[in-house]
Protein backbone atom coordinates (compact mmCIF):
# COMPACT_ATOMS: atom_id res chain seq x y z
CA UNK A 1 0.00 0.00 0.00
CA UNK A 2 2.49 2.10 0.71
CA UNK A 3 4.73 2.02 -2.35
CA UNK A 4 1.76 2.35 -4.20
CA UNK A 5 0.91 5.34 -2.33
CA UNK A 6 3.86 6.73 -3.37
CA UNK A 7 4.27 6.01 -6.71
CA UNK A 8 0.07 7.10 -7.43
CA UNK A 9 1.61 10.30 -6.05
CA UNK A 10 5.24 10.73 -7.70
CA UNK A 11 3.39 10.32 -10.84
CA UNK A 12 0.40 12.16 -10.64
CA UNK A 13 2.74 15.53 -9.41
CA UNK A 14 5.78 14.56 -11.82
CA UNK A 15 7.89 14.64 -8.79
CA UNK A 16 11.75 13.18 -8.73
CA UNK A 17 10.81 12.05 -5.18
CA UNK A 18 8.19 10.86 -2.28
CA UNK A 19 8.36 9.88 0.73
CA UNK A 20 6.03 8.41 3.25
CA UNK A 21 6.06 8.33 7.01
CA UNK A 22 3.97 6.51 9.13
CA UNK A 23 3.51 6.95 13.26
CA UNK A 24 2.08 5.13 16.07
CA UNK A 25 -0.40 6.21 18.66
CA UNK A 26 2.07 8.38 20.35
CA UNK A 27 3.30 10.05 17.16
CA UNK A 28 6.81 7.69 17.08
CA UNK A 29 7.61 6.87 13.47
CA UNK A 30 7.19 3.07 12.58
CA UNK A 31 7.49 3.42 8.82
CA UNK A 32 9.67 5.53 6.97
CA UNK A 33 9.47 4.69 3.29
CA UNK A 34 11.09 6.40 -0.17
CA UNK A 35 11.23 5.83 -4.09
CA UNK A 36 15.20 6.49 -4.01
CA UNK A 37 16.39 4.66 -1.37
CA UNK A 38 13.13 2.34 -0.32
CA UNK A 39 12.43 1.25 3.58
CA UNK A 40 14.58 2.92 6.02
CA UNK A 41 15.05 2.75 9.54
CA UNK A 42 13.06 4.45 12.41
CA UNK A 43 16.46 6.27 13.59
CA UNK A 44 16.79 7.51 9.63
CA UNK A 45 12.75 8.90 9.87
CA UNK A 46 13.64 9.99 13.59
CA UNK A 47 16.83 12.03 12.12
CA UNK A 48 14.37 13.78 9.31
CA UNK A 49 11.88 14.50 12.02
CA UNK A 50 13.92 16.19 14.04
CA UNK A 51 15.38 18.39 11.93
CA UNK A 52 14.44 22.00 12.21
CA UNK A 53 14.27 22.58 8.20
CA UNK A 54 13.12 19.63 6.83
CA UNK A 55 9.47 19.66 5.16
CA UNK A 56 8.14 16.26 6.73
CA UNK A 57 9.31 17.75 10.31
CA UNK A 58 7.54 21.22 9.62
CA UNK A 59 4.63 19.16 8.26
CA UNK A 60 4.83 16.94 11.26
CA UNK A 61 5.51 19.30 13.70
CA UNK A 62 2.57 22.19 12.47
CA UNK A 63 0.29 18.86 11.48
CA UNK A 64 -0.33 21.50 8.06
CA UNK A 65 0.48 21.15 4.53
CA UNK A 66 3.78 22.79 3.34
CA UNK A 67 4.45 24.47 0.14
CA UNK A 68 8.06 25.24 -0.28
CA UNK A 69 8.98 26.21 -4.26
CA UNK A 70 12.37 27.02 -3.96
CA UNK A 71 12.19 30.52 -4.91
CA UNK A 72 14.46 33.59 -3.66
CA UNK A 73 12.37 35.03 -1.64
CA UNK A 74 11.70 31.60 0.75
CA UNK A 75 14.20 30.53 2.75
CA UNK A 76 17.61 28.48 1.78
CA UNK A 77 17.07 24.79 1.23
CA UNK A 78 16.89 22.43 3.73
CA UNK A 79 19.92 19.60 4.69
CA UNK A 80 17.07 17.02 3.86
CA UNK A 81 16.41 18.18 0.51
CA UNK A 82 19.97 19.03 -0.31
CA UNK A 83 21.21 15.72 0.41
CA UNK A 84 18.29 14.56 -1.97
CA UNK A 85 18.98 17.23 -4.75
CA UNK A 86 15.44 18.48 -4.20
CA UNK A 87 14.84 22.49 -4.54
CA UNK A 88 10.72 22.52 -4.91
CA UNK A 89 8.79 20.32 -2.58
CA UNK A 90 5.23 19.75 -0.60
CA UNK A 91 4.18 17.54 2.18
CA UNK A 92 0.79 16.58 4.11
CA UNK A 93 0.27 15.26 7.11
CA UNK A 94 -2.18 11.94 7.04
CA UNK A 95 -4.97 12.48 9.52
CA UNK A 96 -7.67 10.21 10.74
CA UNK A 97 -10.33 11.71 12.93
CA UNK A 98 -7.77 14.57 13.95
CA UNK A 99 -5.00 11.53 14.61
CA UNK A 100 -2.22 12.11 12.86
CA UNK A 101 -1.04 8.65 10.90
CA UNK A 102 2.34 9.83 8.99
CA UNK A 103 3.40 12.70 6.52
CA UNK A 104 3.03 12.48 2.75
CA UNK A 105 6.23 14.17 1.61
CA UNK A 106 6.99 14.70 -2.71
CA UNK A 107 9.62 16.84 -4.34
CA UNK A 108 11.04 17.66 -7.34
CA UNK A 109 14.72 18.91 -8.48
CA UNK A 110 13.60 21.83 -10.09
CA UNK A 111 12.44 25.06 -8.20
CA UNK A 112 9.11 26.27 -8.53
CA UNK A 113 7.39 23.18 -9.58
CA UNK A 114 4.75 23.30 -6.83
CA UNK A 115 1.73 25.54 -6.57
CA UNK A 116 -0.99 26.02 -4.14
CA UNK A 117 -3.39 24.02 -6.54
CA UNK A 118 -0.54 20.98 -6.02
CA UNK A 119 -0.96 21.67 -2.27
CA UNK A 120 -4.08 21.47 -2.38
CA UNK A 121 -4.35 18.29 -4.57
CA UNK A 122 -1.63 16.60 -2.67
CA UNK A 123 -4.07 17.20 0.38
CA UNK A 124 -7.00 15.48 -1.20
CA UNK A 125 -4.38 12.73 -2.19
CA UNK A 126 -3.67 13.08 1.75
CA UNK A 127 -7.08 12.15 3.14
CA UNK A 128 -7.68 9.30 0.33
CA UNK A 129 -4.17 8.13 1.75
CA UNK A 130 -4.80 7.95 5.43
CA UNK A 131 -7.97 6.51 4.83
CA UNK A 132 -6.51 3.68 2.75
CA UNK A 133 -3.31 3.32 5.68
CA UNK A 134 -5.96 3.74 8.58
CA UNK A 135 -8.34 0.71 7.14
CA UNK A 136 -5.13 -1.46 6.17
CA UNK A 137 -4.05 -0.87 9.93
CA UNK A 138 -7.69 -2.02 11.08
CA UNK A 139 -7.38 -4.94 9.05
CA UNK A 140 -4.79 -6.18 10.37
CA UNK A 141 -5.80 -5.39 13.84
CA UNK A 142 -8.74 -7.65 12.61
CA UNK A 143 -6.44 -10.35 11.23
CA UNK A 144 -4.48 -10.69 14.58
CA UNK A 145 -7.24 -10.87 16.76
CA UNK A 146 -9.00 -13.16 14.61
CA UNK A 147 -5.99 -15.74 14.64
CA UNK A 148 -5.43 -14.96 18.28
CA UNK A 149 -8.88 -16.08 18.45
CA UNK A 150 -8.39 -19.30 16.27
CA UNK A 151 -4.86 -20.10 18.67
CA UNK A 152 -7.61 -19.36 21.91
CA UNK A 153 -10.12 -21.84 20.28
CA UNK A 154 -7.31 -24.40 19.41
CA UNK A 155 -6.17 -24.71 23.19
CA UNK A 156 -9.84 -24.76 24.50
CA UNK A 157 -10.47 -27.80 21.96
CA UNK A 158 -7.24 -29.57 23.02
CA UNK A 159 -8.24 -28.98 26.56
CA UNK A 160 -11.89 -30.56 26.27
CA UNK A 161 -10.27 -33.68 24.49
CA UNK A 162 -8.04 -34.25 27.52
CA UNK A 163 -10.58 -33.64 29.88
CA UNK A 164 -12.65 -36.22 27.90
CA UNK A 165 -10.05 -38.92 27.39
CA UNK A 166 -9.22 -38.16 31.11
CA UNK A 167 -13.15 -38.65 31.91
CA UNK A 168 -13.46 -41.84 29.50
CA UNK A 169 -10.16 -43.31 32.42
CA UNK A 170 -11.98 -42.47 35.37
CA UNK A 171 -15.44 -44.45 33.69
CA UNK A 172 -13.22 -47.39 32.79
CA UNK A 173 -11.27 -47.81 36.17
CA UNK A 174 -14.74 -46.65 38.18
CA UNK A 175 -16.60 -49.40 36.06
CA UNK A 176 -13.34 -52.08 36.75
CA UNK A 177 -13.62 -50.92 40.42
CA UNK A 178 -17.45 -51.91 40.43
CA UNK A 179 -17.07 -55.09 38.73
CA UNK A 180 -13.94 -56.32 40.97
CA UNK A 181 -16.19 -55.66 43.95
CA UNK A 182 -19.14 -57.67 42.35
CA UNK A 183 -16.95 -60.50 42.22
CA UNK A 184 -15.19 -59.78 45.55
CA UNK A 185 -18.86 -60.30 47.15
CA UNK A 186 -19.68 -63.33 45.07
CA UNK A 187 -16.36 -65.18 46.40
CA UNK A 188 -17.16 -64.07 49.56
CA UNK A 189 -20.78 -64.94 49.56
CA UNK A 190 -21.15 -68.48 47.71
Amino acid sequence: LTELILILVRDEFKADHAELFLFDDGQIPIFYRDLRYGLRTREEAQNVLSSKDAIASQAFRTQEPILLRGIDEEPSRSEHLCSLNLYSAMATPLKHHGRLLGILTVGHESPGQFGENHLRMLRSVGEQAALAVRNAQLHADLQSYAQNLESMVETRTQELRAAQVQLVQTEKLAALGRLAAGIAHEVNNP
